[in-house]
């Protein structure tokens, strides 16, 4: 049998050879300043008529002229483009809270006719990346998810440019969230009406879990709803906060959790565990993700829309930029998400 052998065509890329403002001029036969005058804006007494004004637009499209963002933002003011910068949403780019931001801001950047330039540097290495995209005006704004500590928060001081926070408040910062407070009450409200005494409550990482929570406590203590904090760390519950849901007295009979991701992984490890949800013990959650699990589980959480608090971010951003007011705090209404795990 004669042998085989395959081969592989190789490919290279073109080079990229971008054509000049000088190449335009050229090849119209005007001069680089009238070319600038005509395709960039440039303040000039040069008198362009009509007919060289359309042969000097036609010649740029024919040879592939394209303005710099840098150059158009020195004639307009304007890069038609905003940042974004995450310091943990992209860490998991799959999960329901990324897809349904991520949603939002092309939907927002889609309606106003601008495009999205997306950061997101977890471990603040890349800081002073971020702090060249503030400086150099290659974005007209910036949409910023991030912990209390990230390192790009102290930039945005020297950057002098409209920023609109998302999902976590910042006090000096103009912030889009969803109803923390009204969110972590309905939960506290709706186990109490089912007949639930006593609850377990999560940890938090963020202001906006640790809103809910204490939005959930002071609701529980106004019902006389009994709370154990648990003493789990990351995802999961202690032992302590196991042998509390299932001892013989005083047994906790529901756990509230500042958020879905949470939920699901503590509501696995009851399950493993060998406890029943939600006859021995029941969960919520808090974001509103429409995930089945388990055994055809479904987390009952209070919902929160956050493609609808991205896409308000956009349109506050670009408010900001117009010179507008906009309000210090937005909060977007949240509402009980019935599932069968509470």
């Amino acid at each position: 049998m004669a042998e085989t052998t395959m081969f592989t065509k190789a490919h290279t890329l073109p080079r990229n050879e971008s054509a000049t403002l000088k190449d335009v001029a050229k090849s119209v036969g005007v001069s680089e300043s009238l070319a600038s005058v005509v395709l960039n804006g440039s303040r000039s007494g040069t008198r362009v008529s009509a007919a060289t004004r359309a042969r000097v637009i036609e010649a740029a499209e024919m040879i592939g002229y394209r303005q710099s963002t840098v150059t158009r933002s020195l004639f307009t003011g304007k890069a038609n483009r905003l940042g974004l910068y995450s310091g943990f949403m992209l860490d998991h780019p799959g999960s329901p809270f990324a897809t349904e931001m991520m949603a939002g801001f092309y939907k927002g950047a889609r309606a106003n006719n601008v495009d999205l330039l997306v950061h997101t540097f977890g471990d603040g290495s890349s800081a002073c990346r971020v702090s060249d995209l503030l400086r150099n005006q290659s974005i007209d704004g910036l949409i910023l998810h991030a912990m209390a500590k990230d390192p790009v928060l102290a930039l945005l001081g020297e950057a002098r440019i409209p920023v609109i926070a998302i999902a976590d408040q910042f006090d000096q910062i103009p912030s889009v969230c969803s109803d923390d407070r009204a969110g972590g009450a309905m939960a506290a409200r709706y186990l109490y009406e089912s007949g639930h005494r006593h609850v377990v409550t999560s940890i938090a990482h963020t202001r906006s879990g640790n809103e809910r929570l204490a939005a959930f406590s002071e609701m529980a203590q106004n019902l006389g709803l009994a709370i154990t904090p648990s003493e789990g760390w990351g995802f999961l519950l202690s032992p302590h906060d196991i042998k509390v849901l299932t001892r013989e007295s005083d047994r906790a009979t529901a756990v509230f959790v500042w958020n879905d991701e949470n939920a699901i992984a503590i509501c696995e490890q009851l399950v493993a565990l060998g406890i029943d949800i939600p006859e021995q013990v029941a969960v919520i959650g808090y974001d509103g993700y429409d995930i089945v699990f388990g055994h055809k589980m479904r987390l009952t959480t209070i919902q929160a829309s956050w493609r609808n608090v991205a896409l308000e971010a956009v349109n506050l951003l670009m408010s900001l930029i117009d010179g507008k007011s906009v309000p210090t705090l937005t909060s977007l209404p949240v509402h009980l998400k019935l599932g069968n795990t509470a």
